[in-house]
């Protein structure tokens, strides 16, 4: 064996079975930034028939018991399963008495802890790796836990093997500090918890989350530990991602010639409005969102970071402006600022995090299909805007764009504004590829709906029936056909069942979520539920 090669193995040898742990997890994120960047600059690509069989197995959905315990597909099963199988062995085999097994775990939790360290947001971490936000949120959440299994057995461990356990206890208060933070961490974020209180969940998470930080570092470094360096790496890999997020905010999306973000505020048809101001050169594509930060729109306010899908976007001269439309309930952030009245119709300074997320590309489809559902419609209509002047540049295949929209009343139709008629001038050339069909269940307004109403839209009063709808362009497909949705969940499922089972290279199917910080509901057992009224806080 040459020289450098048998000192490069005599140091590999010396290296600890934990620490192995920590160097394959940097390896695996390497090789997939590297294979992700390569594809991104087509060097590399996976075949099609490939991929397309490789995703139906593994994103084949669980009962809804298994997603009841946060696992959801079976990728999910083999993620967590590869996790903790890694964890245990690494805990157990070739253990020396408790004492070992005692010190691994106090490693293997400080090793756990490094994915932890995302930054101010999910949303460059996924970005970055090519995943959706809802991805990293959830190894987030399992790398948590396994954290804290390990620092509970090792608390429990040290404990036992005191000889006065109560003097120690008190003794070594700092550690039991970040261990009672790190253990409350699990029951707020469980899924009915942060589905009913999001933004009062995130708040103790981080509250807790720095106490056991600054907790864990002052114990290792008191110990002396070797483990006090991946507690110090954790915290600048949070540092890192935070001031690159930030930087890229400041430095690369504006140009100081261009002026601030500004946001203006302002209640619309009982949806809150925000347009925002950038400069031209700020670049978004559909299906992107951004965190905006508010710091001038009162103490509690400049607290949170909130993530928002772009709806809409208009350049003017020397500008561009972004539309975000919510629900005033979708989070405490949009309440507070649809009732502080003396925040409406005033420009307010603001710093603009993005855009992140994932495109999708309908380029190569045909037919394509959304339902959507209430405010599910602020959901696609980027995709549509780019579709339709796409189509008129020949640069797509679609041929037939084909919107089916669920309101709850009919004065609904105006969220849209004028964008809508903006998308049927649009869509003038020679296919016209452009269809509206709206369902509303109530009338309001005493106008007659068949009033100032094209050909091109058509209005049906009473539920829609998403299975029947499907499957009538199921049948009648010719070529490619997407089926994306964005609604509630029992809309969700009737679509999912009559798609999925056939869903192949030529036919795809796209479940949307509501918002970026959106969290699903519970899977719905009886697949043949009744279409509903749309809620008020969907």
């Amino acid at each position: 064996m040459p020289p450098a090669l048998s000192d490069l193995y005599e140091q590999a040898s010396q290296i600890q079975s934990v620490d192995w742990y920590g160097i394959w997890i940097a390896i695996f994120l390497g090789v997939w930034l590297t294979a992700r960047l390569a594809h991104r600059l087509g060097r590399w690509t996976v075949q099609r028939p490939i991929a397309v069989s490789l995703g139906r197995r593994i994103g084949y959905e669980l009962p809804w018991l298994a997603q009841t315990i946060d696992i959801s597909t079976a990728c999910e099963v083999i993620l967590v399963g590869v996790l903790l199988g890694a964890n245990i062995v690494l805990l157990l085999v070739s253990a020396h008495g408790w004492a070992d097994v005692q010190q691994r775990a106090a490693k293997l939790a400080v090793l756990n802890l490094l994915p932890l360290g995302t930054g101010l947001t999910f949303g460059l971490p996924a970005h970055l790796l090519g995943i959706s936000r809802s991805a990293v949120a959830w190894l987030h959440r399992w790398f948590g836990r396994v954290m804290a299994a390990h620092s509970l057995l090792h608390g429990a461990i040290a404990i036992a093997r005191a000889d006065n356990p109560i003097p120690s206890m008190r003794h070594d208060w700092v550690p039991l500090l970040a261990a009672a933070a790190i253990l409350m961490i699990l029951p707020v974020t469980l899924h009915v918890v942060v589905r009913r209180h999001c933004q009062v969940v995130m708040r103790i998470h981080y509250l807790l989350a720095v106490t056991a930080m600054v907790a864990l570092a002052y114990h290792t470094w008191d110990q002396g530990s070797d483990s006090r360096w991946q507690v110090v790496g954790a915290g600048a890999l949070w540092i890192v991602l935070s001031f690159v997020a930030v930087s890229h905010a400041v430095f690369v999306q504006q140009r100081w010639s261009a002026g601030r973000p500004a946001v203006s505020i302002r209640p619309f048809h009982d949806l809150l409005r925000m347009d925002i101001t950038v400069s031209p050169h700020w670049h978004i594509r559909p299906g992107q969102y951004v965190y905006l930060w508010l710091p001038h729109a009162g103490f509690r306010s400049c607290f949170q970071l909130q993530p928002f899908y772009v709806a809409y976007w208009d350049d003017a001269p020397g500008l561009r402006i972004l539309y975000v439309l919510t629900r005033p309930r979708a989070s405490s952030l949009s309440t507070r600022l649809y009732l502080c009245e003396w925040l409406h119709q005033r420009r307010q300074p603001a710093l603009l995090l993005g855009p992140y997320g994932r495109s999708i590309d309908f380029s190569l489809f045909g037919t394509i299909v959304f339902i959507v559902e209430d405010i599910g419609m602020l959901r696609v209509l980027p995709y549509i805007r780019m579709l339709v002047q796409a189509s008129e540049e020949r640069r797509v295949m679609v041929r037939k764009l084909k919107i089916v929209w669920q309101m709850q009343d009919f004065e609904h139709q105006c969220w849209l504004g004028d964008w809508m008629q903006d998308l049927l001038d649009r869509d003038r050339g020679e296919f016209k590829i452009l269809e509206f069909r709206l369902y509303y269940l109530t009338k309001t307004t005493s106008v007659d709906p068949g009033d100032a109403f094209g050909e091109r839209i058509k209005l049906c009063q009473g539920p829609l029936m998403a299975g029947e709808i499907v499957q009538g362009h199921l049948s009648k497909r010719r070529g490619k056909l997407a089926v994306g949705v964005c609604a509630r969940q029992s809309v969700r499922q009737q679509v999912h069942d009559v798609v999925q089972p056939r869903t192949g290279p030529d036919i795809k199917f796209f479940d949307l979520d509501l918002g970026p910080g959106h969290v699903r509901e519970a899977p719905c057992r009886n697949k043949y539920t009744a279409t509903a009224p749309a809620s008020s806080d969907s």
